[in-house]
């Protein structure tokens, strides 16, 4: 490791001005947290080598999680990039801070990191991508009640041009993404401490990353129960889906299959797996939402069989009957007519009607039999896994067998 003296930037009248290398800095200092952040995040700022600022915003995530470090620094040297690591003692830190320096607050040092990773798993546009970053930190701003003091408030973050090279060096490392997952999912969040109410907000908005159909899917079709799922033009890619929710169920973070899942397993939720489902699927939240632009385009779609089957479903919409659970709608009163007072154990529907039926039911137990406890088994489902139950229990009910089970016909044409 490189001592302070033998640095690739040169002090001169108590600035750290920068010298000719062919290599970039990894800043490793003993110093107060919130002072090497902050020196990080202005000179990520200001670096002109595009690489060396998106090195700056993955130094940063490091800072504040070491065990990410060896891990980071590893994978990028696999990568082809040189490092010179730069230890500043504690005692000698105050002359290497650039004048003026900016001394980030601990709330602010949370939206920067939290904004860091979300940025690694995100495709973004320029187009959109100012856009996108301003609401994001507003968001973590909300979550950690941490409100902008006036126009001048503004965090640097980094450029659109930085942030592409990010991506491309730290945010599509399959072992840095996996690494970052599986150490977030594992953390027990405290409502009291600021960096992990942002992490919560953090990890909602990078879920499904890679494999936004699933959701997609999962609104728009399984949970109305589409009659587009039982036309024989889509009858592969239902079994391809089946095939897929059955592996995201068994996985401990379905949010994350794409980054956590074995590589021989994650093709199974990819797109060109189910191109005519996803495309109806989109034009149908499309209604709802007005646009989707997160969503990859239909282009090379076969578009009269995508809106034939689009036209199928919003006539079953018109035209399906209106149906109630009496024992949700008496729990929903219930829970207006009563929300000064704490329900009782006694407030919550029979379990035999809320919400599932008695055949989702068994096939949840038979399926838990078989692969074992799923992971929110022991709390409600919430909709989306009420929806995938829901499916799967119909698809077996029906005539057309799981692909690969044992009974499956042997037709290679309809093979995966």
């Amino acid at each position: 490791m490189a001592s302070s003296g033998e640095s690739s930037r040169a002090i001169a009248g108590g600035r750290w001005v920068p010298t000719a290398t062919s290599e970039v800095e990894w800043l490793k200092s003993e110093g107060p947290l919130n002072y090497t952040i902050s020196m990080l995040a202005d000179l990520a700022s200001k670096e002109e080598d595009k690489l060396q600022s998106a090195i700056r915003c993955a130094n940063i995530l490091c800072i504040y999680f070491p065990v990410f470090e060896e891990v980071f620094l590893t994978q990028m040297r696999e990568m082809g990039i040189s490092f010179n690591e730069i230890l500043i003692p504690s005692q000698q830190f105050e002359m290497f801070l650039l004048e003026p320096q900016v001394i980030l607050d601990p709330l602010q040092i949370v939206i920067i990191v939290c904004t860091f990773i979300i940025l690694m798993f995100k495709n973004v546009s320029a187009v959109n991508y100012d856009k996108f970053l301003n609401k994001r930190i507003a968001a973590l701003r909300g979550c950690i009640g941490c409100p902008a003091k006036g126009a001048s408030d503004t965090l640097k973050v980094m450029s659109f041009d930085v942030a592409k090279v990010y991506k491309d060096r730290v945010g599509e490392n399959a072992v840095i993404r996996r690494e970052v997952i599986v150490y977030l999912m594992d953390f027990s969040p405290s409502t009291s401490c600021f960096m992990d109410q942002g992490l919560l907000y953090t990890l909602k908005i990078i879920s499904w990353s890679d494999m936004t159909v699933i959701p997609l899917m999962v609104d728009g079709m399984l949970k109305p129960d589409s009659p587009v799922l039982r036309q024989p033009e889509v009858a592969e890619e239902v079994n391809n889906l089946a095939e897929a929710i059955r592996e995201l169920l068994k996985h401990k973070h379905p949010q994350f299959f794409r980054i956590t899942a074995p590589v021989t397993k994650q093709n199974l939720v990819k797109r060109k797996r189910f191109p005519i489902i996803a495309a109806v699927a989109q034009k149908i939240l499309a209604d709802v939402h007005g646009t989707l632009n997160q969503f990859v385009s239909t282009s090379g779609m076969e578009n009269t069989t995508v809106d034939r089957l689009y036209e199928l479903h919003k006539q079953y919409l018109r035209t399906r009957p209106l149906e109630i659970n009496q024992a949700a709608l008496d729990f929903l009163k219930k829970l207006v007519t009563n929300f000064e007072e704490p329900l009782s154990e006694s407030s919550d529907p029979p379990d035999d009607e809320w919400p599932l039926n008695q055949a989702e039911r068994e096939f949840l137990t038979e399926f838990e039999e078989s692969e074992g406890p799923l992971p929110w088994s022991t709390n409600e489902p919430s909709a989306f896994q009420i929806a995938v139950i829901r499916f799967l229990t119909r698809f077996e009910q029906s005539e057309e067998p799981l692909p690969g089970s044992t009974d499956r016909p042997n037709d290679t044409d309809q093979g995966l």
